[in-house]
């Protein structure tokens, strides 16, 4: 048992290239079979934690697993990104364009891949879904802003209005402005769908506001929202007016906005604009990219993607009921045999 352990350690050491030339040599193995089923480590169920397991049968060459506490079976991929995923070269070659070229539009992935463009949408979606989360708190001078995105309902059927991406004749700060608070120190970057409307310190606090330590240097401007929250969490604050871009001792937001230049021509040029359902996969992408090379494979194990994946509508319908005044409409009628199968996606992931 050492040295099959040994050979799974050195396995997930190797690049995503590596890792299938390995298995073209090995027929036995990948005939039907992922690298993630075959490396996947079984040792609690998916659905209640418990560590009584025991096998259970095989389906078409994959071992299955039944928890003795629940009584529930499950497969190595059960809520991973690749839960009821048939096409599994064609999605690991996916995941390694991912890696090396970053997104690229859904039309040349499927191209490129010979795949449709629903299972090119989803294979992408799946992929920023399994993207770790940074839980660490901030540890030097930061600076935060609210960017602003218009609501887009991109890609729902039934509305004549839906709005892809460009301008609006709608000016200022109204209901129909989507607020993401962007908090960075530089070396770690937040980027927080907060909103659709005017924010305040209780959005702030909700959002991003775990991620500062007492004391810490934060620098906005003079919006009575940060003001509040840099005096309710104890924060050394510096703020200026907005219209003089930055305070009489220098500190300024420049760096906030750069990121915010660079976000919105990424995803309204490049990608062709984004619907506000989706908006926090991305902004979260882009905040991970800043400071992290993507690697997939060391993610295969996330068991929450499934149920987040399967449940963004209806994480995205209870944003628009509480964080919005806009109207909840036509909601898309795709379900899946397995959808909400913890349960806990909705409450746990408010919006993402």
């Amino acid at each position: 048992m050492e040295i099959k352990e040994q050979i799974k350690t050195l396995f997930l050491q190797l690049s995503s290239a590596e890792q299938n030339n390995v298995l073209k040599d090995l027929p036995q193995l990948s005939s039907k079979a992922s690298k993630i089923e075959i490396l996947r480590k079984i040792d609690y169920c998916p659905h209640c934690k418990s560590t009584k397991i025991i096998k259970h049968s095989k389906y078409k060459n994959t071992q299955r697993y039944k928890c003795k506490s629940c009584n529930k079976t499950f497969s190595p991929t059960t809520g991973t990104l690749v839960h009821h995923i048939k096409k599994v070269d064609k999605f690991s070659k996916y995941a390694e364009i991912v890696e090396k070229e970053g997104l690229l539009t859904i039309a040349k992935m499927a191209s490129r891949l010979g795949i449709s463009i629903p299972t090119s949408f989803a294979w992408r979606h799946r992929i920023l879904l399994s993207l770790p989360k940074k839980k660490e708190k901030f540890t030097k001078e930061i600076q935060m802003d609210d960017l602003w995105f218009l609501y887009s309902q991109k890609g729902r059927k039934g509305l004549k209005y839906a709005r892809k991406r460009g301008g609006s004749k709608r000016k200022g700060d109204n209901n129909f402005q989507v607020k993401v608070i962007a908090a960075s120190d530089k070396q770690d970057t937040e980027m927080k769908v907060t909103k659709i409307g005017r924010i305040s310190k209780v959005d702030i606090i909700q959002s991003v506001g775990y991620k500062f330590k007492k004391g810490a240097k934060l620098t906005t401007d003079a919006h009575k929202s940060y003001v509040a929250f840099a005096k309710d969490a104890k924060l050394e604050h510096i703020n200026f007016i907005s219209k003089k871009h930055k305070a009489e001792t220098g500190e300024n937001v420049q760096y906030i906005n750069n990121l915010a230049g660079r976000l919105k021509t990424w995803l309204n040029h490049i990608l062709r604009g984004v619907s506000t359902k989706y908006l926090q996969l991305y902004t979260s992408y882009f905040a991970y990219t800043l400071t992290d090379n993507i690697e997939i494979s060391k993610h295969i194990n996330d068991i929450r993607v499934w149920d987040v994946f399967t449940n963004i509508e209806k994480i995205y319908e209870k944003f628009i009921r509480t964080k919005s005044v806009r109207t909840y409409r036509c909601p898309t009628k795709k379900s899946w045999k397995s959808q909400n199968w913890n349960g806990d996606a909705v409450n746990l992931y408010s919006f993402l």
